[in-house]
């Protein structure tokens, strides 16, 4: 909410073959920290639930997931 409103847009990219690769992306006003694992580090108490999810259904699925920012886009990327 801290950019302006015609700046806030999401992207999202799947690809099929030959394995499952999701990329969403968001713009980023502020920079994220990210742990000794490279998972983002909540600045907030309430937030960090969605980063949680998602690793755990990884380490249950097999899958990698990867967070990145930069260019001023927040991505994860995550492949089955």
């Amino acid at each position: 909410m801290k950019l302006p409103s015609g700046q806030r847009k999401n992207r999202c990219k799947m690809v099929g073959t030959p394995g499952v690769m999701l990329e969403i992306s968001k713009p980023s006003s502020e920079p994220a920290a990210f742990d000794g694992n490279g998972l983002p580090v909540a600045n907030k108490e309430e937030r960090g639930l969605g980063v949680q999810s998602i690793s755990a259904f990884c380490m249950k699925h097999g899958a990698v997931c990867h967070f990145e920012q930069d260019d001023g886009w927040f991505r994860l990327r995550l492949m089955l």
